[in-house]
């Protein structure tokens, strides 16, 4: 018997992008996937003068994990600036992702 592959890490963090590109289109914004998701930010929406900055946490089927404080950190940084909010979405590649708003910054530690 051969055993079902499971699909590479980077081809489930690209799913997860795809699906909070796809949740963001719905709301008005004009998303772009970054290119090889190397940056804090894996997801540019841009709606009127609003721009969003995302970092996309994946999981296959459980509680996607948070990012870390160093993600958070550089995160907010870049959103500081070029002016833009900084989110974090979290998506289950079986459910709905989750997209907030960070308004306050996080203390580095």
């Amino acid at each position: 018997m051969s055993k079902k592959q499971r699909p590479s890490r980077t081809k489930t963090g690209r799913e997860g992008e795809q699906k909070v590109a796809a949740a963001l289109r719905n709301q008005g914004f004009k998303p772009k996937l970054s290119t090889g998701s190397r940056g804090p930010a894996d997801v540019i929406a841009q709606k009127g003068p609003e721009k969003l900055l995302v970092q996309v946490k994946t999981s296959r089927g459980g509680t996607p994990t948070k990012p870390s404080a160093e993600e958070q950190r550089r995160l907010q940084a870049l959103a500081g600036a070029t002016g833009a909010v900084p989110a974090v979405a979290r998506v289950s590649l079986s459910g709905k992702p989750r997209i907030k708003k960070r308004t306050r910054k996080t203390k580095a530690r």
